[in-house]
């Protein structure tokens, strides 16, 4: 073995003994809920009609299809939780650096080419330079919108300084009024009438694309700084009010799938809403967001202590994030859904956790790959906002 290669190793190992320590210092409780909400998305694409295809191939109206709703309605959050996340453990931080945004985006376009190298000859489709220079396009709006806020963000941890406690609460109480409310107002209008409502929106002139904007996910790390800065989770400590509040959230979101489901038993002339249109699964929705504040707050006032195991797999959920859409197409949902319920439900959780093991390992493999490039690509820090107070 040369000398640069063992060096290559000892300096790998290092970094290892490094992340595992920094690792250490990450509450647990937190790490479970990231894992916890993965889970969420891995189910909503399981049972998207346009994705896993659930909710397409279970019969309307069934109990499997009822079940499918429902865990719908308990992991709809999920996104928005990451984001407020973001903001609860960014709240304090004022200088960003190039290299993040960067790092993130290199990998989405590498898994792109993985994926389309192993998925090409699954499903028979020619592998053609067109398909392949596609990859270099990084068309995901959850890494774009993040990179956005990543680097916005300090002036927002900024703003919420420079606020006392009820100025700030005036703020959210706007931008929840403004972005929340409102927009789920409008939506549940289109619906009503049937057709997109032209410049009414708060958001857009065409409305606010079920939550997927950058104001909402602006708002929701807007959220969790707020809650770090003006610590909310000292003021609601009682666990029982917290899960009872996510489970009201979720009941109420269900209520409002079957008012929407009625509506064209209301207005004859109105078709059956798509369940990916529903207002009832806007991710601004107000319960939504209640749910997602209410389950970050029950896991704060935990306490698990430090699991290796947790924060490992913890370590992975952005590229499970990144892989889990074409293993969801490949666990075939529609095999499972007209099935017993008992069936469904244990393919469900199968699939979640055979996909988390599975992106886990290829997490750590593309880590071990890309450190010492990244390394050297990156070795002058190019800091492009800095706050600091002095």
């Amino acid at each position: 073995m040369s000398d640069n290669t063992r060096k290559e190793i000892l300096s790998s190992v290092k970094n290892d003994k490094n992340e595992l320590s920094v690792n250490a210092n990450r509450q647990s409780n937190i790490e479970l809920l990231r894992i916890i909400a993965i889970v969420g998305v891995i189910i909503l694409h399981y049972s998207n009609p346009n994705v896993g295809g659930g909710l397409r191939f279970a019969v309307p109206g069934s109990f499997n299809y009822l079940i499918l709703c429902f865990l719908n309605a308990i992991s709809i959050c999920a996104v928005d939780l990451f984001y407020m996340i973001s903001g609860y453990f960014m709240a304090s931080s004022y200088k960003r650096e190039i290299r993040k945004p960067l790092e993130l985006i290199i990998q989405l376009i590498v898994f792109n080419i993985l994926t389309l190298s192993v998925t090409s000859p699954l499903w028979g489709t020619p592998l053609t330079l067109r398909a392949f220079l596609k990859c270099f396009i990084p068309n995901n709006y959850f890494v774009i919108f993040y990179c956005v806020i990543y680097i916005l963000s300090p002036y927002v941890n900024k703003l919420l300084d420079s606020l006392s406690f009820k100025t700030a609460l005036r703020l959210m109480i706007i931008l929840f009024s403004c972005f929340s409310f409102y927009a789920t107002f409008v939506k549940m209008l289109c619906n009503i009438k049937g057709e997109q409502i032209i410049g009414l929106d708060s958001v857009g002139m065409y409305g606010s694309q079920m939550g997927y904007n950058i104001v909402n996910f602006m708002m929701m790390y807007t959220t969790g700084a707020f809650l770090r800065k003006f610590q909310i989770k000292e003021r609601f400590k009682s666990k029982r009010m917290l899960a009872a509040t996510f489970l009201l959230s979720t009941f109420m979101i269900m209520i409002w799938y079957f008012i929407e489901e009625k509506l064209p038993d209301i207005f004859s002339d109105l078709q059956k809403i798509e369940i990916s249109d529903r207002a009832c699964f806007m991710y601004s929705n107000p319960f939504v967001i209640c749910e997602a504040i209410s389950i970050l707050l029950l896991f704060l006032n935990m306490d698990i202590g430090y699991k290796k195991g947790i924060n490992t797999i913890s370590a992975a959920v952005y590229s499970v994030y990144l892989l889990h859409g074409s293993m969801i197409i490949l666990v075939g949902a529609w095999r499972f859904v007209q099935r017993n319920t008992l069936i469904m439900c244990a393919h469900i959780i199968l699939s979640a956790v055979g996909i988390i093991l599975i992106c886990t390992m290829v997490h750590y493999l593309y880590k071990m790959m890309t450190r010492p490039i990244f390394k050297r690509l990156f070795s002058r820090k190019i800091v492009i906002v800095d706050l600091k107070q002095k």
